[in-house]
């Protein structure tokens, strides 16, 4: 066995060492996190009724989102199995960032310890989120109704990329195409933004395919786009949906501009200003690869340094519509090249995608972190997608590794420290739980609530009736008791306790 093969087998065993360790990491968190806010009445619902027929119902009078519904009324009560299945699709979604980001199988084989580098940079971008959408989707019942949409298309790209590169006479052929069209149906009824995600994706390749006269594309993806179709149909056409919309009157009667006027400024924020260290590194990487292609015309990275290094949402947006200027023009330069072509197509199509899953918000009553997921975890794809093509000498890829390694473990250690926190908050809370279920004679309980940026939705809000009403039920309470959620100066373990 030559020494290249030894390095590549232990670069796949280091991989999936790392894979593993991710696994257990956010299996944990995901045992230390409660049930919150809406998983409450989801759960209580679940024990009335069965999910199919409550989510026949939620259709006809609340919402279009049919496996969105279904999940809640199947999972939100069995906090055991999302312990598992949370750990799970994050898992996957590490490993799919890495596939996609890595050459496809017809291209030069990427260097194994690259892979490894990417994967590491993965992990060190995901946990790096803004603290509101790590709340809201990744330590959140419902809130993984949000995530498995966005697992649903990035394995719909990778059976793309599979299904247009193998022999069409293989065996597998045909189930792979079953595969993509069942999700592209599946995408849309989760989420009204996925829905526009899925149809869009499908769409731009469409175009893209009959602009190259690349037929084998265009059959890859046109009945997809049409199952895809359907599904958005059907979540936006549900009479709940629109029984919904009727809450938010005021904002259906707007015009489209007043709609964008309104939204713009959460559009700014949630795409780029809150994701600082994301949109910091995507300009980073954008500007190293601009100089190393551009080489004598260097100063095209000076506008990427400049969004680099202010945190500006609208600089940031007028710096990605730059971006997408320069890979067209290098797109067309390229033309005979055909690693170029894919690269600069590539990185147009990820940056189309992730502009688009929020652009569509604009026109939504409700813009708020978590509908910014499938935008954030693009533009991590193509920071990696980036990183692949940043040509670094063995002292630069060492000092790379150096920081992406600290870096994550920095991130990973607050994420640990802030979780284990509430792990020791809901232990506690739950001894208070169980002496106000056995004592429902007491008028007033008095519960420790969770501190600002931990958990989304964990304590109920002052005239939330809904939640409240919910939080009695879920946890057995006396449905006249006076509940009142303290909070401490410290939470440290021993005034956790003590308190």
């Amino acid at each position: 066995m030559t020494s290249a093969n030894h390095k590549t087998i232990a670069s796949k065993l280091l991989a999936g060492i790392i894979a593993i360790l991710f696994f257990l990491f956010f299996r944990q968190i995901s045992r230390w996190t409660p049930a919150a806010g809406d998983d409450w009445i989801y759960a209580n619902a679940a024990r009335e009724d069965h999910p199919v027929a409550l989510t026949i119902r939620q259709y006809h009078t609340w919402s279009g989102r049919i496996f969105s519904e279904f999940w809640g009324f199947t999972v939100a009560g069995h906090k055991g199995v999302w312990n598992l299945l949370n750990p799970l699709l994050f898992t996957g979604i590490l490993l799919m960032l890495v596939m996609l980001a890595i050459k496809p199988a017809k291209e030069k084989k990427t260097d194994s310890f690259r892979t490894v580098l990417t994967m590491l940079a993965a992990i060190a971008m995901i946990l790096s989120v803004p603290a509101r959408l790590r709340m809201q989707t990744y330590t959140w019942i419902m809130g993984t109704t949000y995530v498995i949409p966005l697992v649903l298309f990035l394995f719909d790209l990778l059976l793309l990329r599979r299904y247009y590169f193998m022999d069409e006479h293989l065996p597998s052929h045909r189930w792979i195409y079953a595969a993509m069209c069942l999700c592209n149906f599946m995408v849309p009824l989760y989420m009204e933004n996925a829905a526009a995600l899925m149809v869009g994706a499908d769409l731009l390749l469409l175009l893209y395919s009959l602009w190259k006269k690349d037929s084998k594309l265009r059959t890859a993806v046109i009945v997809p786009f049409v199952f895809a179709a359907i599904g958005a149909c059907i979540i936006l056409m549900s009479p709940g949906a629109h029984a919904r919309m009727a809450e938010n009157a005021g904002f259906a009667a707007m015009s489209m501009g007043e709609k964008i006027l309104v939204n713009w400024p959460s559009f700014l924020i949630h795409t780029f200003s809150n994701n600082a260290v994301i949109m910091r590194v995507l300009f980073a990487c954008s500007a190293v690869v601009a100089i190393q292609q551009a080489k004598e015309q260097w100063w095209l990275a000076l506008p990427f340094l400049a969004c680099m290094v202010l945190n500006n949402g609208l600089l940031d947006f007028c710096g990605v519509l730059y971006g997408l200027i320069l890979l067209v023009l290098y797109g067309r330069k390229c033309t005979k090249a055909e690693k170029g072509c894919a690269f600069s197509d590539g990185c147009i199509f990820l940056i189309l995608c992730a502009l688009g899953a929020d652009l569509v918000m604009l026109l939504s009553p409700i813009f708020d972190s978590r509908s910014s997921l499938y935008s954030v975890y693009l533009w991590i794809l193509l920071i990696l997608v980036l990183l692949q093509n940043v040509q670094l000498s063995r002292l630069w890829t060492g000092v790379l590794l150096v920081v992406i390694c600290v870096f994550g473990v920095w991130e990973g250690a607050s994420y640990w420290k802030l979780y284990q926190m509430v792990g020791q908050i809901d232990t506690h809370r739950k001894g208070q739980l169980t002496y106000y279920a056995a004592n429902p004679d007491v008028s007033d309980a008095w519960i420790l609530g969770y501190p600002t940026d931990s958990i989304h939705s964990a304590d109920v809000i002052e005239g939330d009736t809904v939640h409240e009403k919910a939080f009695k039920t879920y946890y057995g309470l006396n449905p006249d008791v006076t509940l009142h959620f303290y909070y401490l100066k410290d939470y440290s373990s021993e005034s956790i306790a003590e308190n």
